[in-house]
């Protein structure tokens, strides 16, 4: 199997630096509270609720700092609880809107959201209860359940893979892969899922025919493709127009295909969940909202979205818009069994503790439904 071990990619970040490759996104939240620093565009957002001063993006709280505050009234009257999220994407258009909207506030909650690095590290702080809700893939929670843990699916923001397959300009076919680096998420993630899903419907072995490369996000996916470490990854925008101002090409297109998976999805423990629906139901009509201003106030979310990517690049943002809110997200965020098919498929080939897990167990609508019975999305 052609794993690369993690001293190994340590050392392709350090030789990336060395080569000077282009910058991509920022892979980090922006350091000071979401009422800090407007967006660059504010001006054009004038009119919008103002964000809280309580919700922040700020590192990881300690296990004990996170569970004395999980789900307690706060001063304000606030329940306060703490949240992650993995990635600098397109695919938390709505988290950021529902941050900068303030429409957390607005359903009564006081979230300390908090940005960690790679989905695995994400729901390792689930799993350590220094979080209380995950925004993680569909992957994580399989995973997860499999080792005898007991999450629970309680949302889905983006239903269908959000990548396309970038390979370098010297790859023309399939075969052309053959013993070559790929960039991956970690193993086991929704990127590593779909790399593999792609390979094996082209005629490639990934155990055996490629090199796989772990991730540490997908800003060191991108670095490592434009430094040349790399000759293939799977990419979303705004890096994939890095990659494709350098030569890359689309050789395959998840997301033009529309296949079912939980790329992005709202992920909680289910002792905490039992105690706390109320809260879970907040959250969730919350984010509902946010993705109904994401849709349909672009200079909001571009002004959001710059803010979180760091960038000013009006095209990049713009695409990226177009990109996520047209195609990918929903305003009804169903968990459906048809969007664990590929995960089960892929997972169990190394787990067989996977083969047989009825998805259906964990996964929880109940929110999304009552959400969309009492009309949220129309109130944002």
């Amino acid at each position: 199997m052609h794993l690369l071990k993690p001293a190994a990619v340590l050392g392709l970040s350090v030789l990336l630096a060395a080569c000077g490759g282009a910058a991509a996104p920022a892979s980090s939240a922006p350091s000071s509270t979401a009422t800090s620093a407007k967006p660059a565009t504010a001006a054009s957002t004038s009119a919008a609720a103002s964000p809280a001063a309580s919700t922040s993006a700020k590192p990881a709280a300690s296990g004990s700092a996170a569970a004395s505050s999980a789900a307690k009234p706060a001063a304000s009257g606030l329940i306060k609880l703490v949240a992650d999220y993995p990635n600098i994407s397109g695919s938390n258009i709505p988290l950021y809107v529902t941050v900068e909207g303030g429409y957390f506030q607005k359903n009564g909650l006081d979230v300390d959201l908090q940005f960690i690095n790679g989905a695995a590290k994400a729901s390792a702080a689930l799993l350590a209860n220094q979080v209380q809700i995950c925004h993680c893939g569909g992957t994580e929670a399989v995973n997860a359940n499999a080792e005898g843990a007991d999450l629970v699916v309680t949302g889905t923001l983006t239903p269908v893979y959000p990548y396309e397959f970038e390979v370098a300009p010297s790859i023309k076919t399939f075969n052309d892969l053959k013993g070559k680096p790929i960039g991956i998420s970690s193993i086991g993630g929704a990127v590593d899922v779909v790399t593999r899903l792609v390979l094996r419907k082209n005629g490639l072995d990934p155990d055996k025919d490629v090199i796989l490369v772990p991730d540490n996000g997908s800003t060191f996916r991108i670095n490592a493709a434009l430094g040349g470490a790399t000759v293939a990854a799977m990419a979303d925008p705004p890096g994939l127009l890095q990659l494709e101002a350098k030569g890359f090409h689309v050789l395959a297109n998840p997301a033009a295909d529309k296949l079912p998976t939980a790329n992005s999805a709202v992920v909680v423990e289910r002792g905490w969940l039992k105690d706390h629906g109320d809260v879970v139901q907040r959250y969730i009509d919350a984010l509902i909202q946010g993705t109904a201003r994401a849709k349909n106030d672009q200079p909001f979310a571009l002004a959001a979205m710059k803010k979180y990517f760091k960038s000013d690049d009006e095209h990049a943002m713009q695409v990226t818009w177009d990109f996520f809110t047209k195609d990918v997200e929903t305003l009804n965020p169903v968990s459906t069994p048809d969007q664990y098919t590929d995960i089960i498929n892929e997972l169990s080939k190394k787990n067989a503790k996977i083969k047989d897990m009825d998805v259906k167990s964990f996964l929880d609508n109940t929110f999304v439904q009552k959400a969309e019975q009492q009309g949220v999305a129309k109130n944002f």
